[in-house]
């Protein structure tokens, strides 16, 4: 387990804060959820995003700390467990293949601005390849509910919706590619900031290692 014994308290609060942020979004957002159903796709996302962040935070840091007790850490996550309780109270309310449509709508959409960050990758500024990176992410977990749900969902219009996604996979992949060459042939000094912001405010693993291996960074050849 990965442990920043380095950090003081004001790198702790820091980090606490921007969870505390997420969770009040998550809560909002759920809220909204409940009449406007196009919000589900990205409630799934955040929840996971959520989820994750609390776990790395007990994992770079040690609970209790400086900083954040015991019995607030624990408090939080039970919060953010009955706000994905109600956001699941909505989906009992909602057909599966309903969910599979909507949950298949953002990909689609999130696959369009993936792609138009990866054909100006020359062009980038910080902000924006932290916001494309961050899209990736959303991306990833959207293919992981969509599986989850799809795989709920029998009948021959679940094949055909199982088919579409496939497709969208192979765009995503083909985009994938052409940020990993775009790596290979940029300077590792050039992108040097970009892991150092990745790690820091990008999906992490729950152990406090690398986000995703950092599956987009591939060495020179």
């Amino acid at each position: 387990m990965y442990k920043d014994i380095k950090s003081g308290p004001d790198k702790i609060k820091k980090d606490w804060l921007f969870i505390l942020e997420n969770l009040l979004v998550f809560k909002n957002l759920v809220e909204d959820a409940k009449t406007n159903f196009k919000e589900l796709s990205e409630c799934l996302v955040l929840a996971q995003k959520l989820s994750n962040q609390f776990d790395y935070f007990k994992s770079k840091y040690n609970i209790p700390n400086k900083v954040i007790s015991e019995e607030e850490f624990r408090a939080k996550k039970e919060e953010r467990d009955i706000v994905y309780q109600n956001l699941y109270k909505i989906f009992d309310g909602l057909q599966i293949k309903e969910i599979v449509n909507y949950i298949h709508k953002a990909i689609a959409d999130n696959l369009t601005k993936y792609e138009i960050y990866v054909n100006g990758l020359a062009d980038l500024s910080k902000k924006e390849w932290l916001e494309m990176l961050d899209l990736r992410d959303n991306l990833k977990i959207l293919y992981d509910e969509f599986e989850i749900w799809q795989g709920k969902w029998q009948g021959e219009q679940a094949k055909e919706e199982f088919d579409l996604k496939d497709k969208l996979v192979q765009e995503l992949l083909g985009y994938d590619n052409l940020l990993k060459e775009y790596f290979k042939k940029t300077d590792k000094e050039e992108l040097k900031w970009l892991k150092e912001e990745a790690e820091d405010r990008l999906i992490p693993k729950p152990d406090g290692s690398q986000r995703y291996d950092f599956w987009w960074r591939q060495e020179k050849s």
